[in-house]
């Protein structure tokens, strides 16, 4: 077989793996979405900011400012016209997946100039099995995506001297984000350096820099009133850029401390050990991202520096890049073996994706599995009328996204913006809101002792109904009589059905429960009663077991929906605590059993379990 032929093969091979890749993320992404499996906000608010511009409107609800105030998007532009055609979150997820996988095409070509079509193939299926290309596929949507794309062919342009087009890219590569102007800067140096023309570095170094401090300078401080302000997340370094700045260079060993902790040193790590630490062949290459790597690696910001997010997406470009001058240098070597040296870097490498990577449990998730929970909050968003002005927890936010007024009920849970220091307050009513009140990822993200109080303040302002309860989540409305009663402050002792003397230390008593099946569900009542003012939140765990005693389905609610929690109750008070469980399907037509445990927030003590009474299936 001729080169000509072999290299052919190589290509359609490539292309097969490209689109099999693009196909399966896609997939992925679709059952997300369908399973209400986006639990963080991204996605929601670049489609609520897309599905805007195309009514010209350049504000966020979601965010709180105009979204160029947020970030530099200006790639929202091209992607909006785009978006038009078919106007759906789903879109932005397919437009996200293809940048990723297309992102071969140009790395083929550059891999080819400089290796060979043998090991350019290589290169790309390693790019494909990158855990940081699969975490950025899944994790929501975000413009970084497009970095591959752009950089790659950016790359290509320069090494074979198209310089229209390599400027074009260059341009293109910094409407992706803020700090990208970082990196087109630090690419004009290499120009520089390597003694090109200065038309091949004077626009970058001239461009980067004036587009950064206008951007900076001018455009966040009209469009955003210090609603949302990234300083924050180097603020242990210092109240402004100026005086962070003179610190990490006034103090360069406590910032070498911060920066290769444990923690840190093991993203590292696991960003290179992929490569086979290839990369650090060509140091020159790698330190075209440096400044991205001190910005991850001086950030409090604890996700920056960890593999499962899309952080890695912008610096991912130039790794390759390292990697593809480091191979070319190993391979010089009189010695290397290449055969072998290729089968190495393929089992690194797929290891590495096995143990640390997404590709291979895309679809074993319970995130891709639709369950009942998921048909009821399916009923719930499309009962939503379109013009309705609405706030909800994270998971709901993607399918509520194609309206001006959508408010993040962790604004209303923290009491403050993102990255903020400043106050959030919600004064207008809303039509409705749909609650998850044990939203994991507002939780674990926001959850302080007295935020309930918040919630309280927000309830009581906007006067809204309880049209209906399902495990923790409630769906408030405005108008109209409670349909379920989520909590009650009792007057005196109640008469219980299953007495009970559970004690949580001398300061909480559990006096017993009521229980009834009412179709699908389980509504219970459990009777409080407050010795002493406890100093801790009680939340309540439901394990379901099927007819064999095998466990079904888990089902975790805070007493009182974290809306009036044991912390708040006062000396004597009897409280009646409402829920409303949704039996699981497998095993709605069998006998099973449910048994109730608790759990303290922020506590590994052991507590109290007990089986429910009078709940065999019907």
């Amino acid at each position: 077989m001729s080169d000509k032929n072999r290299e052919y093969f190589y290509k359609m091979t490539l292309a097969g793996i490209t689109t099999l890749y693009i196909v399966v993320f896609f997939a992925h992404c679709y059952l997300r979405f369908k399973t209400f499996g986006y639990f963080d906000w991204d996605l929601a608010v670049y489609d609520q900011i897309i599905w805007n511009l195309g009514r010209g409107d350049f504000f966020s609800s979601l965010l709180g400012v105009n979204f160029l105030g947020h970030h530099a998007h200006f790639l929202a532009f091209p992607v909006a016209v785009i978006y038009k055609l078919c106007p759906h979150p789903l879109t932005l997820m397919f437009l996200q997946t293809a940048a990723l996988g297309l992102a071969v095409a140009p790395l083929y070509l550059l891999a080819r100039k400089v290796l060979g079509f043998q090991w350019a193939f290589l290169v790309c299926c390693l790019y494909l099995l990158n855990h940081g290309v699969g975490y950025t596929n899944i994790y929501e949507f975000h413009f970084t995506s497009f970095a591959p794309l752009i950089l790659f062919t950016m790359f290509y342009f320069f090494f074979i001297e198209k310089y229209v087009y390599f400027l074009c890219l260059s341009v293109l590569a910094l409407l992706c984000q803020e700090n990208f102007p970082f990196f087109i800067f630090t690419f004009g140096l290499y120009a520089m350096v390597v003694r090109r023309s200065p038309r091949w570095w004077l626009p970058l170094l001239i461009g980067s820099a004036g587009y950064f401090i206008l951007y900076m300078k001018v455009v966040v401080p009209a469009l955003n009133p210090g609603n949302i302000n990234f300083a924050l997340i180097y603020s242990h370094w210092g109240h402004s850029y100026g005086e962070i700045l003179r610190n990490l260079l006034l103090q360069p060993i406590s910032a070498l401390q911060y920066m290769f902790t444990i923690e840190k040193i093991n993203w590292l790590w696991n960003v290179f050990s992929p490569f086979s630490f290839i990369p650090l062949l060509s140091p020159g290459y790698l330190a075209l991202v440096g400044p991205l790597f001190l910005q991850r690696l001086l950030s409090n910001r604890l996700p920056e520096t960890m593999i499962f997010y899309h952080y890695l997406a912008e610096i991912l470009p130039f790794i390759f890049l390292a990697f593809l001058f480091g191979l070319k240098r190993a391979l010089a070597y009189p010695n290397t073996r290449k055969l072998m040296l290729a089968v190495v870097v393929f089992t690194v490498a797929l290891f590495q994706t096995i143990r640390l990577g997404p590709h291979f449990s895309l679809f074993s998730s319970r995130r891709t599995m639709m369950d009942d929970v998921d048909h009821i909050k399916e009923q719930w968003v499309k009962g939503v009328p379109p013009d309705y002005s609405v706030v909800a927890t994270f998971e709901f936010l993607s399918h509520l996204s194609h309206r001006k007024a959508l408010y993040s009920f962790q604004y209303i849970y923290s009491g403050s913006y993102i990255l903020s220091n400043k106050t959030y307050v919600l004064n207008k009513r809303i039509d409705q809101a749909l609650i998850d009140f044990d939203d994991h990822f507002m939780i674990g993200s926001f959850y302080k002792r007295d935020n309930y109080k918040k919630i309280q303040d927000f309830l009581a302002y906007q006067q809204f109904s309880v049209k209906d309860v399902v495990n923790n989540m409630v769906l408030f409305g405005r108008g109209g009589k409670d349909q379920k009663v989520l909590y009650e402050v009792l007057k005196a002792p109640p008469t219980i059905t299953h007495p009970l003397d559970i004690k949580f230390g001398s300061s909480l008593r559990l006096g017993g429960y009521d229980i009834r099946r009412k179709g699908d569900y389980l509504e219970l009542v459990f009777y409080w009663h407050a010795l002493e003012r406890p100093g801790y939140d009680l939340s309540m765990a439901f394990g379901f077991l099927n007819a064999s005693g095998a466990l079904t389905e888990t089902i975790v609610s805070p007493v009182c929906y974290r809306i009036y929690p044991t912390q708040a109750w006062d000396k004597n008070m009897w409280i009646a605590d409402h829920k409303y469980l949704l039996i699981p399907s497998k095993v709605a037509s069998q006998d099973f059993v449910v048994y109730t445990g608790f759990k303290k927030m922020d506590s590994s003590e052991r507590l109290p379990a007990f089986e429910l009474k009078n709940v065999k299936g019907e």
